[in-house]
């Protein structure tokens, strides 16, 4: 998993063309070529998953036993998750096959969930990580298929609002307690990436707003400012026998930060005197070294999140962003 993460990052960074530096004073672009369907297809729609309005689960490093915990998490996550695979493999075959009926079934099934206000409840704090790691995927789901015209126009509205809503419910998940010192850290750590990609891109979906647009590309600088000379982000090192995993999961999230900024006229690989390409090519060595990360932490690097409890939302950001990650040859390339 952590050679996957790094390859969608390198690659992607092995296709960047600079831009000059530009103020965004306009809703950004998508990131996403427009695909019009060019076949009706089978009308086929799997049944509506129900909708998750209160996302309430237990933190990862509660404690306990591991398998236990495992089993517990997965199944409070599972029609989340299974909802945001739902909709991101099928958004992903429409950009393939451009059949109007996958088109419609993603939108089908955001619609349901918009109505419904999913994610947009009583959520507790590892809630509301859940959803900024799923709602990027989910609003990528939405750009992807917008280039169907005969999609209903009053479904189309109840999903960018609800878009709108979520990429609000991401950016103040960031803030909802500061009584705890581990509450301010989540606003200076890989929390902040993933919130960043995950708000840029649903109020893109949501049809442009530029407050939350600029927000979630400032935790790009957030992030890169951190970066050491020795190419390190220090909250992610002080994680111990995972800093190799968060390293990978926080670069993933800043490249395409960074991606989005340059899709729209904005140098950001160059910020920091490109602090960014450090970070990068050192992770890309350490992958090609197994035991590079541990001689850099001076402990064995843990693994074991990455294939359970960690993989569903890479995964997910991931597949979501396979227009970012493949290169240009693909039909999910860019425009």
């Amino acid at each position: 998993m952590q050679k996957a993460i790094l390859a969608y990052a390198f690659g992607l960074a092995a296709f960047i063309t600079a831009a000059q530096a530009q103020t965004v004073n306009q809703p950004l672009k998508s990131p996403i070529r427009t695909v019009t369907p060019v076949a009706d297809g089978s009308p086929e729609c799997n049944s509506m998953i129900t909708p998750v309005r209160n996302v309430i689960v237990a933190a990862p490093y509660a404690g306990g036993p591991k398998d236990t915990f495992i089993s517990q998490y997965s199944a409070a996550l599972t029609n989340l998750e299974w909802f945001s695979g739902v909709v991101t493999t099928t958004s992903d075959k429409y950009l393939k096959d451009r059949q109007r009926s996958q088109s419609r079934c993603v939108l089908q099934n955001l619609a349901h969930w918009a109505r419904a206000g999913a994610l947009l409840g009583m959520n507790n704090n590892q809630g509301r990580f859940q959803i900024r790691f799923n709602a990027a995927s989910i609003c990528t789901s939405y750009l992807k298929i917008i280039g169907d015209d005969s999609l209903p126009a009053e479904d189309k509205t109840v999903v960018e609002k609800w878009m709108l809503d979520l990429a609000s419910e991401v950016r103040s998940g960031l803030f909802w307690d500061t009584s705890k010192p581990e509450r301010d850290l989540v606003r200076v750590n890989n929390h902040a990436y993933i919130a960043g990609l995950s708000a840029v891109l649903c109020a893109i979906a949501g049809s442009g707003d530029t407050s939350l647009e600029e927000w979630g590309l400032r935790q790009y600088k957030v992030g890169v400012s951190q970066i050491t000379r020795g190419a390190i982000l220090p909250h992610e090192a002080a994680r111990g026998r995972r800093a190799f995993y968060y390293h990978a999961l926080a670069l993933t999230n800043l490249v395409f930060l960074a991606e989005i900024g340059e899709r729209n006229g904005i140098a950001m690989f160059d910020m920091y005197n490109g602090a960014i390409h450090r970070i990068a090519e050192w992770m890309q060595n350490a992958v090609m070294d197994p035991f590079a990360a541990s001689k850099r932490w001076g402990e064995s690097q843990d693994t074991s999140y990455v294939s359970s409890w960690g993989a569903p939302g890479c995964r997910s950001i991931m597949t979501g962003f396979r227009i970012a990650g493949r290169p240009r040859q693909t039909s999910m390339a860019w425009s």
